[in-house]
């Protein structure tokens, strides 16, 4: 990973796209579970084992979160903001050791000082404008691109026509949605055992 003196840095890969971007600043929308690389050993193993994936995919998947999870603590990251689903908190994902490790993980992503998390709850309901994992990304040049994803593909988008709406969109929802220390206190209860 690269960066240049203006704090802006190579991101890793986007999806299953392969494709590289540098970005000085990342919002993440709503998806199904944070990526952290000690759940997706675990999460990518069960894939193989129902044949959803290959042994070779599930190394690039773990091998591609590392990168991504590597960009958060290199000398200059980026500025990542990032909505989560609530279902990310409350849909187990391996044995309750995996659980809480990822909510303590999401914890400390909400500590460092360059990252902004918040948790979409169930209750936002319509007032949630996304369904699927989505990335926006400011480009060095300070244009925007996004990337959508979905289970068959992924959507990267370079036009402002298309783009500057999901931002907008993205805004309205990190207004509606409960604030950091609202959510990391959701994620705190979480690893208490109590709802």
């Amino acid at each position: 990973m690269s960066h240049d003196g203006a704090g802006v840095g190579s991101i890793g890969s986007i999806g299953s796209t392969g494709v590289t971007v540098t970005a000085g600043r990342r919002r993440q929308q709503p998806q199904q579970r944070f990526e952290d690389p000690r759940d997706s050993v675990g999460h990518t193993e069960s894939a193989v084992k129902r044949g959803a994936i290959t042994a070779e995919q599930a190394r690039e998947r773990v091998a591609l979160v590392a990168e991504r999870q590597a960009a958060l603590v290199r000398p200059r990251p980026p500025l990542v903001f990032v909505v989560l689903d609530e279902s990310c908190l409350r849909r187990p994902v391996g044995e309750p050791a995996v659980m809480d490790a990822q909510l303590a993980r999401l914890v400390e992503f909400a500590e460092l000082p360059h990252t902004v998390l918040q948790v979409a709850p169930f209750d936002m309901g319509t007032r949630r404008p996304f369904d699927l994992p989505l990335y926006i990304l400011t480009m060095p040049d300070r244009s925007l691109v996004s990337y959508a994803e979905s289970a068959q593909r992924g959507h990267f988008e370079r036009d402002s026509t298309s783009v500057v709406p999901i931002l907008t969109a993205y805004h309205q929802l990190q207004a509606e949605a409960p604030s950091q220390a609202q959510s990391v206190a959701v994620i705190s209860q979480l690893r208490k055992g109590t709802p």
